[in-house]
């Protein structure tokens, strides 16, 4: 098993190595986006209706800087909207730390997180410029494992500068985009020849077909947010349910959610390898599929072994579903489009990661919560179905 695992990692250029590592360093520092609303409660003290508008002001500016950061790349290249994003977010989130009036605190909030999410659509565009679907799939696979992986670190380190002084996750965090900019300047020596043409093509501006004239891709859009409507109500709905339904404490809870993260970690590669010579819709088609019966079985078990296996097939719906479908949405835009695509793939995450949790406690609180988990079967089957449909037809400009 080792060793099939250490096989999963091979081939992968340096290049994409590099950039992999400016995505641990660049989470490792997101200490903002972990701890926000534990700093606007205890060091700013603000009301619940303050800060679900500030929480609500970050979201909007993760979908805006999103979308975007993806657009840009159509002008410049991906390394040039990567630096300055970079940039421009280690200024914004140092600047929060001198910042104490609410308004301006929240408007330089905004501005920080557009930054923070326009750096993600021209770093995945890059990691995953390729012609093979399959490798496609593996590198992001490999974005996300770093990803998770530095984001585990940052909560686990910035809860210990919490207790000495809340306020330095600023600093640590625009520290880390200094850091990741200096990087990627080593990064850009390392590029291939491959990377600096798709530079020279994107200062062309070279034209090509509209997304929004693509019926193919616009269905892809509707799946996605079907899809995460899903996916996040393991951010509210789940924990809640674990509490009322099974009865664990927070500790159990916690250690139910870092098992999935954990299985996420160690195993994202190693399946997306295993199934590179699977079509891909057919793939995130079974991810769907399977990520709805977590939820659906829920209401089966009331144990909390019971809760570690849902977990364990939530995570596993999740691997299967993730660098899959991305690589599918991808191909829809080509190579030309890349960035612009997977900048509204991160918008609509964005925006599901808000207002999921919503429709998910509303549906909860109207129709109970056995409906709501049976519904996120249902409509795990429905995007299941859509893909497989989509599975015998030519997507896009790069199948």
């Amino acid at each position: 098993m080792a060793t099939g695992y250490l096989s999963s990692f091979r081939g992968l250029p340096r290049t994409v190595w590099a950039l992999a590592g400016i995505v641990l360093l660049n989470a490792t520092g997101r200490m903002v986006s972990i701890f926000l609303v534990l700093y606007l409660s205890i060091n700013l003290q603000l009301t619940t209706g303050w800060i679900s508008l500030i929480v609500g002001v970050y979201g909007m500016g993760a979908v805006i800087g999103a979308f975007v950061g993806g657009r840009l790349c159509r002008r410049f290249s991906q390394y040039r909207v990567m630096a300055g994003s970079l940039f421009g977010g280690g200024v914004s989130f140092t600047a929060l730390y001198f910042l104490s009036d609410i308004v301006m605190f929240t408007s330089m909030l905004l501005v920080a997180a557009c930054f923070e999410s326009a750096f993600r659509p021209a770093l995945v565009a890059l990691m995953m410029d390729t012609t093979e679907s399959s490798e496609r799939a593996r590198r992001y696979a490999l974005y996300q494992v770093a990803l998770n992986v530095g984001l585990a670190v940052s909560a686990a380190i910035g809860g210990s500068i919490a207790l000495f002084d809340f306020s330095l996750i600023f600093w640590i965090d625009g520290f880390t985009c200094f850091a990741a900019v200096l990087c990627l300047r080593s990064c850009t020596s390392l590029g291939s020849d491959r990377a600096r043409a798709l530079e020279s093509r994107a200062e062309r501006k070279i034209e090509v077909p509209s997304l929004s004239r693509n019926p193919k891709f616009l269905l892809l859009i509707c799946l996605a947010l079907a899809h995460y409507m899903i996916a996040f109500q393991q951010l509210s709905t789940y924990p809640l349910f674990l509490t009322s339904h099974y009865g664990l404490d927070s500790a159990e809870i916690g250690s139910v959610l870092a098992a999935g993260s954990a299985f996420l970690t160690c195993f994202l590669i190693l399946i997306t390898d295993r199934l590179k010579s699977i079509d891909h819709k057919l793939t995130a088609a079974l991810g769907s599929i399977v990520l709805g019966a977590g939820y659906a079985m829920l209401p089966l078990g009331h144990s909390i072994s019971f809760a570690f296996v849902t977990i364990l097939v939530i995570t596993a719906g999740r691997i299967l579903f993730l660098p899959t479908f991305t690589e599918v949405m991808y191909a829809c835009g080509g190579r030309e489009r890349a960035a612009e695509v997977i900048g509204i793939h991160f918008s609509i995450t964005s925006v599901c990661r808000v207002v999921a949790p919503i429709i998910g406690l509303w549906t909860m609180s109207a129709f109970g919560q056995t409906d709501l988990w049976l519904a996120c079967g249902v409509l795990g089957v429905i995007v299941a179905a859509a893909l497989f449909a989509l599975s015998t037809r030519r997507i896009g400009t790069d199948g």
